[in-house]
């Protein structure tokens, strides 16, 4: 049994009844298929990260645009996506947004954000999810008042992970 790569501790268990230290029941993540800890990700979050891999691409009048599967946003939720492709960020937009199951909004209509992240995918998950914070407070097209609550939900359950705290500090200080 593989580490909890989420909180970093040793998994207990067999395949029925899979536990890690922090005594956390794990799942198997859908994206990328590894354990993760049903408390600290995915589940009852505001915002996920997810590969622009997992979705395809429909020609609409010219346009692209991402389709998600109906069963992924029934199963979690978010309340805003953000694409991840090769290690960067690209579209983040809000879960109202979504019309059937599909995303109507082209990543030129919210902004293009690109974070330098050298991780794999695992890692970058709540790494970029970390700095969303930062990330919203740059844009417009995101109501301020939604933005702030997001990101303190989201705080309260990331601060553990120092090493995103870590990767935050390196990123505000490049842009000053």
């Amino acid at each position: 049994m593989s580490d909890c790569y989420i909180c970093n501790s040793k998994v207990t268990g067999n395949s029925s009844t899979i536990k890690c230290e922090n005594d956390m029941f794990l799942t198997i993540c859908p994206l990328c298929h590894q354990n993760i800890c049903q408390e600290n990700i995915f589940f009852n979050v505001d915002v996920m990260i997810v590969p622009v891999t997992e979705f395809s691409f429909e020609k609409i009048k010219n346009e692209k645009k991402y389709v998600c599967p109906t069963s992924f946003i029934k199963k979690f939720r978010p309340k805003l996506i953000a694409f991840y492709r090769d290690g960067k960020i690209g579209a983040i937009t809000s879960i109202a947004k979504v019309n059937k199951i599909q995303l109507n909004v082209r990543p030129s209509e919210i902004g293009i954000f690109l974070v330098d992240l050298s991780n794999s995918w695992k890692n970058s998950n709540f790494f970029t999810i970390f700095l969303l914070d930062e990330v919203l407070d740059l844009k417009e097209k995101i109501v301020r008042n939604k933005a702030a609550a997001i990101q303190n939900s989201v705080y309260k359950k990331f601060k553990t992970f120092i090493k995103a705290k870590e990767l935050a500090d390196l990123y505000s200080k490049r842009k000053h």
